[in-house]
């Protein structure tokens, strides 16, 4: 935390907002809060990165909204998703056990300014968002397809296999 701080510190030009400890602080440029509205900031026009731990939920929010990434995962399947983040271009990696203040005030910097990661990410999520049906529409198919022949082509073969 204290190599976050001090790199956002030196970022005087951008603001921070950061989900940490049990009641809200203000460090000049940087806010922390005990919770934050997630979606709700990277719907944000402003937000230009999001540094995350690369959970899935945080990835999706990410993507929809096309905001580029600065991935310092944690564990589990974080580490796998940082790669996937970083070979599609949509940010940048970091272990969380190895970087230094300047490191990560140069990554920041370099994701925000470096326009390639937001063409990235903004192409992605313009993919992402093209559906042809809405939530509903999609929902009324599937059950008249299921109401109109019934369910059983949607069963696996693997009912149908010996035990």
């Amino acid at each position: 935390m204290n190599k976050l701080i001090s790199s956002f510190q030196k970022l005087k030009h951008f603001n921070f907002i950061f989900r940490n400890g049990d009641y809200e602080k203000e460090y000049g440029n940087i806010l922390l809060l005990p919770w934050l509205p997630q979606n709700d900031l990277l719907g944000q026009v402003k937000t230009k990165l999001f540094i995350t731990h690369c959970g899935k939920s945080s990835i999706f929010e990410a993507l929809y909204h096309g905001v580029p990434m600065l991935c310092i995962s944690i564990a589990l399947d974080q580490i796998s998703n940082a790669a996937v983040l970083k070979e599609k271009g949509y940010g940048i990696s970091m272990d969380i056990l190895d970087f230094s203040v300047n490191e990560l005030v140069d990554n920041i910097n370099k994701v925000v300014h470096n326009s390639s990661f937001m063409f990235s990410i903004k192409n992605a999520s313009a993919i992402f968002r093209s559906r042809p049906q809405t939530p509903t529409q999609r929902a009324a198919y599937w059950i008249d397809l299921v109401t109109k022949y019934g369910s059983e082509h949607f069963r696996p073969a693997r009912y149908a296999l010996i035990w």
